[in-house]
């Protein structure tokens, strides 16, 4: 059984290198313009909320 040589890896670019281990925990959301517009309680009666039913169902879901 022969062993194949392991390639080796080379950084260049350590700027972008450290850039990349920086931002590899982050996570960016897009949200529509339907769920943009009905992200404020539009409700005025009883307890007033400050997020509606669908903001709250969205993080639920996430």
């Amino acid at each position: 059984m022969t062993q194949t040589a392991k390639t080796k890896y080379r950084i260049r670019n350590w700027k972008q290198y450290n850039r990349s281990l920086i931002n590899r925990g982050t996570i960016t959301f897009w949200f529509s313009n339907d769920v943009i517009d009905q992200w404020n309680s539009t409700e005025r009666s009883g307890n007033r909320e400050d997020h509606s039913s669908i903001l709250t169902k969205l993080f639920f879901a996430l």
